[in-house]
């Protein structure tokens, strides 16, 4: 029987999202990693191989997350386009844009190697539990003891002091995150779900811009904590729909409302979009993007913010 060949070319960013920051099937596009702006396609923005990609112990490749995320585009593909008409959303839409919303986070990248890692800490703490001193460790290796294990004082001591030492990495297989994937969308969706919602819209003449990291952090009052996240305090969530539309998550709450916004506070955030960018920052013209980069000073080193995700 024929089988439909499956994408292997997986998009972090959607294909229909980034055609809304394109003229002509083109986007604008600042590399911060080569310091060089270009244009290229939305076939070719955001793109990695297999990057939601299983595989199994007998080499067969299963692609069902690259499946659930075309049907969640799929969804939330006419509401982004009646919200940056200037439409208000029905109730059903909504829930569409709530889930596209949080996977347009955990589908990333930089999401994907940040489960890692944590998972990666967690390993590193259960070991320090589990062999908190020489007596214990000594304990646990008698009640279960390892292959060629003597029951020497001396074997417990180097072990213990070995784990505590730090001379060793512990990974965590790199397809752990995708296994999580679905998880932390779902407990993401439900904080964006209880967050008051207000979509802004762009004044004529002023547009949005995006990145490769487009769910960005804000803070109004201009601090510049170490580390912030979803559920900090007084934190603004910005995630630009298309250029006339961004969506702007502030404290929890109920509401939902609609408005246009000064084209200083587009400017402002737009900044901040780039700042949060990993490597690419996205931008329909040309003029707009070097303003934004300049602004921002993409090319001065890294943002002072880091962005922990607490949800």
């Amino acid at each position: 029987m024929y089988k439909m060949a499956q994408p292997k070319r997986h998009h972090y960013l959607p294909q229909f999202y980034l055609r809304g920051f394109a003229q002509k099937d083109l986007l604008w596009v600042y590399d911060r990693t080569m310091q060089s702006f270009r244009q290229q396609t939305p076939l070719n923005t955001c793109v990695e191989k297999e990057l939601y990609t299983v595989e199994l112990e007998d080499g067969q490749k299963i692609r069902d997350i690259e499946k659930i995320l075309s049907s969640v585009e799929t969804a939330a593909a006419p509401a982004i386009q009646k919200a940056s008409q200037r439409k208000e959303l029905e109730e059903q839409e909504l829930g569409a844009m709530a889930m596209f919303l949080s996977f347009l986070l955990v589908r990333l990248p930089t999401f994907l190697k940040s489960t890692q890692q944590i998972a990666e800490r967690d390993a590193q703490r259960t070991l320090f539990d589990l062999f908190p001193d020489e007596e214990t460790t000594r304990r646990r290796l008698e009640e279960d003891p390892p292959k060629g294990y003597s029951g020497c004082v001396e074997e417990a001591k180097s072990l213990f002091e070995f784990v505590r030492s730090g001379r060793y990495e512990l990974k965590v297989d790199d397809q752990f995150a995708l296994f999580q994937l679905l998880s932390s969308e779902k407990e993401l969706r439900e904080v964006v779900w209880n967050l008051d919602w207000t979509f802004a819209w762009a004044p004529p003449k002023s547009t949005f811009i995006t990145s490769d990291s487009p769910f960005t952090l804000f803070s109004p009052e201009g601090t510049r904590p170490l580390e912030i996240g979803i559920l900090t305090p007084g934190i603004l969530k910005l995630i630009p729909l298309s250029p006339s539309c961004m969506i702007v998550l502030e404290e929890p709450g109920t509401g939902t409302t609609y408005r246009q916004i000064p084209r200083a506070v587009i400017n402002e955030f737009n900044t901040y979009v780039a700042v949060n960018s990993e490597r690419f920052v996205i931008a329909r013209d040309e003029l707009l993007l070097r303003k934004v980069v300049k602004r921002a000073r993409l090319n001065k080193g890294p943002s002072e913010i880091k962005h922990t995700f607490l949800v």
